[in-house]
C-alpha cells in the first residue's frame, strides 16, 4: 500500500507538577484539544523525556518539592531551546513572574487559573514552538537550496549535486540512501545516474551477492511500481512491506544486470530487505512542465513524517529545475525566475550576503522591512547600514555581530531577540537565522533569513488580555490581507464569499456586483465553475476581462486530511502590465522595422537616385516631346512618392538625419497655420491660439512641417462634412505621476504643448492601442499606407518629445505634441530656394561614387549644368585624382558608404592633406551622428538620395563661389 502522507503527529505537551491529581485533570483537558499530553512528577524523569524529544510545551510547577521550578526551567532551556514553558503556581509573585519570563518562559498563570485562558495560552505556546521550528527549517532548506545553485552555477556534475544533497538529508531526514534515476533518450528506461548508498550497506550487499552491482537501467514497460508513481506526478511515500519488497522484484527485470546475476538477485530479495531493514522509500518523478525527467528516491530506516516528505519534495521540485538547466540551456532563465518567484514571495526578510558582509540577494519583503529599495542595499555592507546599534542605541561591534561570525566561523546563528535599523533610523524588532554558503569546505558567504517579531513582542506585553489580544490579531491579519496587492478571497464549498481583502471587495463589486457573504456565480462573464477548474494546457491563469481591465484568475482548494472546506481565489489586475507589455512589444517592431529600413535605404535611394536623375535630364527644356514629357513627369512623381514612404519609414524608426535649429514655435506655428488654411478644405475651420510669448525649442523644420501636415490631414479625414480644427500652443508642466499612454515614460517635467483638436467622429477604443503602429490603417485599400502617425510618432522622438491622442467616439480627437523647451535665442528661419537651376562656367567638379549608375546619372547632370567631371569610384582613387588636379578641382561631391574608403575617411583624409576644396556628402543611407560630427569638424555640406538636380545646382554654385572668396 502506498501513501502520499504519514498522519500528522500530534504536538506534545508536558506537565510537571508533585500534585498527582492535578496532573491528571490538566491531562485530561488538554487533551480534549487533540494534543498529546505527557505528566511527571519526578522532575528528572521529565527533563531527560525532554532532552530526547524536544516536545512543543512544558507546564512547570514552580513549587516542586526537590527543585524549584524556576531552576528547572533554567535547565529545560539549555538542552532544549525550542521548548516553550509556561510556570504554573497558586503563589502570585511579581518578582517570581518577571525571574520566569527573564528566563525565557512564555507565560506565568496563576492557581485556579482560567481554563479558556490556559488553553489559548499552551495553544499560543505550541504556534511559537512549531513557527521557531518551521523558521529553522526553512532556512537550513533555503541554504541547501542555495548551496545546490551555486553548485550547478560552478559547472558541478551530477554525481556531485547528488553527493551535496544526500549528505544533507542524511543530517536532516535520516535516510541512508539516496538515488537518481534519468529517463534514457528512447524514453523507455530509468537509468541510475548515482547512488549515495552508504558504505556498510553496499559492503554487505556486495557480500551477500558474491559481486558488484553494475549500473541499472530499469526498463518502463516492465516495472510494476514506478509507472503509477510517474502517472500522478506527485512524491509517492511507499511503506508497506510488500511494496517495498515489489520494488526490489523491479531490479530483478533489468536487462542491465548480468544473466547471472539475475537469479541471485531476485534469490536475494528478501534477505536483501532484512539487510537493509528499509522502512520507507519516498520517490519524486522529476518532470520538467510535461517532460519527465526522471525519478528521486530517498530511502531511510525510519518513517518519514508529513513534513518532511514536503521539505524532500521542494528538493526534488529543485533538482529538476537544475537537471533541467543542465540538459536544456535556453529554459534557465525560467529556471532562474522561478527560483527568484520563490523566495520574493515568502513572509520572511531573506538577504545574501557575501564574505565580507556585502548584500549580494534582497527579497522583496526585506526591502520593505529596512525601508530601503533593493538597488540600495546591493554591493553595500550590511552592518553600517542596518546592524550597527543595540536596541538602546548602544554601539554593535562587528566582532559580537552572530552574523559576521557565522561569515568567519561558518556557523549557523539564531537569534530571537535583536533589532535592525529601517532607513529612516527607527529600529524593526527581529528574530533572524543566519546559515552559512559552504562549498567545498570553503565560506562563500551566508544566508539571513528573517522576521518583523514587534507583533509577538506586543503579545507578549500584553499577555493578561489574551481575549482582546486575540481580536487584535485578527484584525491585524485582515490589515495584513488589505496590504496584499493582489486581491484575495476565501470561498466555501458552495461558492459563497467567506473573506475578503479591500482589493478584492473593490473587485468583487467592478466583477460580479458582490461583497462577503454573497454567492459568486461568475465574475466578469466567466462561470465561477469554471475559474474554479486548473486552465487547460500549460496557462497558470485563468484570464478575466471587464471593460478595459484584464484579471488573471486562480484558484486552490482548502483541504483538510481528506475533506474539502472551500477555495482560496486570488485575482491580479494585470491591466497596466499588459499596456507595458504591447508597448514593449511594439518598441521591438519599430525597432526591427528601423534596422530594416536603415540597411534598405542606401540601396533604395540609390536607384531612386538614378531614376530621378536620369529623369531630369529628360525633361530638359526643348529635348522632349510634350507626351514622353508628362511620362517623365509621372515617373518622378512616382519617385518622390517612394523617397516620401523611405523617409517615412525612416522617420518612425528614428533613423532620419535631422538638422535641428533654436525656433520660437509662435513665429513657426503662425507659418504652418497659414500652409493648412491654404491645404485644407474651405470646409474646415481653423483656429489659432498662440502662446503670447516666446516659447523656443530645437526642432527639425522639415521634419516637424511633416508630422504637423500628417496630424492635420488625419483631421481632415476625420472631418468629412467639414468641421473645426484648433491648435493651440501652451507651455506646461506634469508631475511624476502622469505617463504618456503612447510609449508607457514619464511626462513630468516642463513642455511646449502644441494641441491639435478636430470635431470629427473621434476614434473607436479598439484602434487607440494600434494608432502609431506602421502600416495600421483603417482607410479602405489604396487610401493610405498606415505609415502617417506611425512617422508622427518617429519624429516626436527624434525631438526627444512624445505624442499623445485622447478621444472618445463622436466628441472629437485631440493630438498633443509635447517638445522641450530650451533657453536661448531664436536662429532665423531659412530661406525659401526659388525653384531655379544654377549652371556652371565649365569649373571641374570630383565625383566619388562606387555605384556605377549612381556615377554615370550624376556625372551627366553635372556635364548637364556646364560642370567638367572627374570621377573616382572610392575614397583613395579620389586622392590620387586631388593630387593630379588639385589647381583645377573646385569641389569634391561624394557619396558616403563605399568600399576601400569611403566617404568620412575621404573627408579627413583631405583636412590632413590640406585641400581647401569644399566638400559635399551625397548619402542614401540615415547616419546622423556621424554627419553631425562631421559638420562640426568643417564638412561643408551633404545630402540625401535621390538629390534634386535645382537643389543639387545651388548647393554647388554656393560652395564654389564661397570656396573662390575664401
Amino acid at each position: 500500500m502506498m501513501n502520499q502522507n504519514s498522519p500528522t503527529p500530534k504536538t506534545t505537551i508536558v506537565v510537571i507538577d508533585d500534585d498527582p491529581g492535578f496532573g491528571r485533570t490538566l491531562t485530561d483537558i488538554l487533551q480534549t484539544r487533540d494534543l498529546h499530553v505527557l505528566a511527571f512528577r519526578d522532575p528528572q524523569a521529565a527533563l531527560e523525556l525532554i532532552q530526547k524529544n524536544k516536545p512543543a510545551v512544558a507546564l512547570i510547577d514552580l513549587r516542586l518539592p526537590k527543585i524549584s521550578g524556576l531552576v528547572l526551567l533554567e535547565q529545560i532551556k539549555d538542552c532544549s531551546p525550542d521548548t516553550e514553558c509556561i510556570l504554573l503556581t497558586g503563589y502570585a509573585s511579581q518578582e517570581s513572574a518577571i525571574a520566569a519570563i527573564n528566563l525565557g518562559a512564555f507565560s506565568y498563570l496563576q492557581k485556579p487559573y482560567d481554563l479558556e485562558q490556559l488553553i489559548i495560552t499552551v495553544q499560543q505556546a505550541a504556534h511559537k514552538h512549531q513557527s521557531a521550528i518551521s523558521l529553522r527549517q526553512r532556512t537550513a532548506d533555503l541554504a541547501l537550496l542555495n548551496r545546490l545553485n551555486h553548485a550547478a552555477n560552478r559547472g558541478a556534475s551530477t554525481k556531485d549535486l547528488i553527493n551535496i544533497l544526500s549528505q544533507a538529508v542524511k543530517e536532516n531526514f535520516h535516510v541512508f540512501a539516496t538515488s537518481l534515476y534519468l529517463l534514457t533518450p528512447d524514453h523507455n528506461h530509468l537509468e541510475i545516474v548515482h547512488t549515495s548508498l552508504e558504505d556498510m550497506f553496499r559492503d554487505k550487499l556486495r557480500q551477500l551477492i558474491g559481486m558488484e552491482v553494475p549500473p541499472v537501467r530499469l526498463p518502463l514497460q516492465r516495472l510494476r511500481v514506478i509507472p503509477a508513481m510517474i502517472e500522478r506526478r506527485h512524491p509517492t511515500l511507499m511503506q508497506d512491506p510488500e511494496e517495498i519488497m515489489r520494488w526490489l522484484e523491479d531490479f530483478t527485470e533489468t536487462k542491465s544486470l548480468p544473466d547471472n546475476l539475475r537469479p541471485i538477485m531476485r534469490k536475494q530479495i528478501p534477505q536483501v530487505a532484512r539487510l537493509l531493514n528499509l522502512a520507507a522509500v519516498l520517490f519524486i518523478p522529476l518532470f520538467a512542465e510535461d517532460e519527465l525527467l526522471g525519478l528521486l528516491d530517498f530511502t531511510s530506516q525510519r518513517p518519514f513524517s508529513a513534513s518532511a516528505v514536503k521539505r524532500l519534495g521542494r528538493f526534488g521540485e529543485q533538482l529538476t529545475a537544475i537537471l533541467q538547466r543542465k540538459q536544456a540551456e535556453e529554459a534557465l532563465a525560467r529556471i532562474s525566475y522561478q527560483n527568484e518567484l520563490i523566495l520574493n514571495t515568502m513572509a520572511e526578510g531573506i538577504l545574501g550576503l557575501d564574505v565580507l558582509g556585502r548584500h549580494t540577494f534582497v527579497n522583496p519583503t526585506a526591502a520593505r522591512l529596512l525601508g530601503y529599495g533593493a538597488e540600495e542595499l546591493l554591493g553595500k555592507p550590511s552592518h553600517s547600514l542596518w546592524h550597527h546599534s543595540h536596541a538602546d542605541g548602544s554601539a554593535y561591534p562587528e566582532e559580537e555581530c552572530p552574523i559576521y561570525r557565522t561569515l568567519e566561523q561558518g556557523t549557523v546563528h539564531t537569534v530571537s531577540d535583536d533589532v535592525f535599523w529601517r532607513k529612516d533610523s527607527t529600529a524593526v524588532p527581529v528574530e533572524y537565522t543566519c546559515a552559512p554558503l559552504i562549498e567545498e569546505g570553503e565560506i562563500i558567504g551566508a544566508v539571513l533569513v528573517f522576521r518583523d517579531i514587534s507583533e509577538r513582542l506586543h503579545s507578549e506585553a500584553q499577555l493578561k488580555r489574551l481575549l482582546q489580544q486575540v481580536s487584535a490579531q485578527s484584525q491585524q491579519l485582515s490589515e495584513v490581507m488589505d496590504a496584499v496587492p493582489e486581491g484575495v478571497i476565501f470561498l466555501d464549498n458552495d461558492h459563497y464569499v467567506l473573506l475578503a481583502n479591500r482589493v478584492a471587495k473593490d473587485n468583487l463589486k467592478l466583477l460580479a456586483d458582490a461583497s462577503v457573504g454573497s454567492q459568486l456565480q461568475k465574475l466578469g462573464r466567466v462561470p465561477i465553475d469554471e475559474l474554479l477548474t486548473p486552465p487547460q494546457g500549460k496557462e497558470r491563469w485563468h484570464e478575466v476581462r471587464y471593460a478595459d481591465r484584464i484579471f488573471e484568475v486562480t484558484a486552490r482548494p482548502i483541504s483538510t486530511e481528506s475533506q474539502q472546506q472551500g477555495w482560496v481565489m486570488v485575482l491580479d489586475d494585470v491591466t497596466q502590465e499588459r499596456i507595458i507589455q504591447q508597448q514593449i512589444q511594439q518598441q521591438e517592431r519599430l525597432a526591427a522595422i528601423g534596422q530594416l529600413a536603415a540597411g534598405i535605404a542606401h540601396d533604395f535611394n540609390n536607384i531612386l537616385a538614378v531614376i530621378v536623375l536620369y529623369a531630369k535630364l529628360g525633361l530638359r527644356p526643348g529635348d522632349t516631346p510634350p507626351v514622353v514629357a508628362d511620362y517623365l513627369q509621372t515617373i518622378l512623381d512616382q519617385t518622390q512618392r517612394a523617397s516620401n514612404l523611405i523617409q517615412q519609414i525612416l522617420d518612425f524608426s528614428r533613423r532620419s538625419v535631422m538638422e535641428r535649429q533654436a525656433i520660437d514655435l509662435n513665429r513657426f506655428l503662425g507659418s504652418q497655420v497659414d500652409l493648412l488654411r491654404r491645404t485644407l478644405p474651405e470646409s474646415i475651420e481653423i483656429r489659432w491660439t498662440p502662446l503670447g510669448r516666446q516659447a523656443m525649442a530645437k526642432i527639425d523644420i522639415t521634419r516637424l512641417q511633416q508630422a504637423i501636415l500628417n496630424i492635420a490631414m488625419n483631421a481632415r479625414d476625420a472631418m468629412v462634412g467639414g468641421g473645426q480644427l484648433t491648435i493651440a500652443l501652451n507651455t506646461i508642466t506634469i508631475d511624476d505621476s502622469e505617463k504618456c499612454p503612447t510609449c508607457g515614460q514619464s511626462l513630468a517635467g516642463t513642455w511646449h504643448a502644441i494641441s491639435f483638436s478636430d470635431t470629427g467622429e473621434g476614434i473607436d477604443p479598439q484602434i487607440m492601442p494600434h494608432l502609431f503602429e506602421p502600416f495600421f490603417t483603417t482607410k479602405e485599400s489604396g487610401h493610405g499606407t498606415g505609415l502617417g502617425l506611425a512617422q508622427v510618432f518617429g519624429i516626436m522622438k527624434q525631438h526627444e518629445g512624445h505624442i499623445r491622442v485622447q478621444s472618445r467616439p463622436g466628441e472629437g480627437a485631440t493630438f498633443t505634441m509635447f517638445l522641450p523647451p530650451i533657453a536661448t535665442t531664436a536662429e532665423p528661419l531659412p530661406e525659401v530656394i526659388d525653384d531655379v537651376i544654377i549652371t556652371g562656367n565649365g569649373e571641374t567638379v570630383l565625383v566619388v561614387e562606387d555605384d556605377d549608375m549612381v556615377l554615370e546619372a550624376l556625372t551627366l547632370t553635372l556635364e548637364d549644368l556646364n560642370y567638367r567631371v572627374l570621377s573616382a569610384p572610392h575614397g583613395r582613387k579620389a586622392l590620387q585624382l586631388l593630387e593630379q588636379h588639385r589647381s583645377e578641382i573646385m569641389l569634391v561631391i561624394s557619396d558616403m558608404v563605399m568600399p576601400i574608403m569611403g566617404g568620412k575617411a575621404l573627408f579627413y583624409a583631405l583636412k590632413e592633406r590640406n585641400f581647401n576644396i569644399p566638400m559635399i556628402i551625397i548619402t542614401g543611407h540615415p547616419m546622423e551622428d556621424e554627419l553631425d560630427q562631421l559638420r562640426r569638424e568643417g564638412l561643408d555640406d551633404w545630402m540625401l538620395k535621390p538629390p534634386d538636380p535645382q537643389v543639387l545646382s545651388q548647393k554647388i554654385a554656393h560652395h564654389i563661389r564661397r570656396g573662390r572668396s575664401g
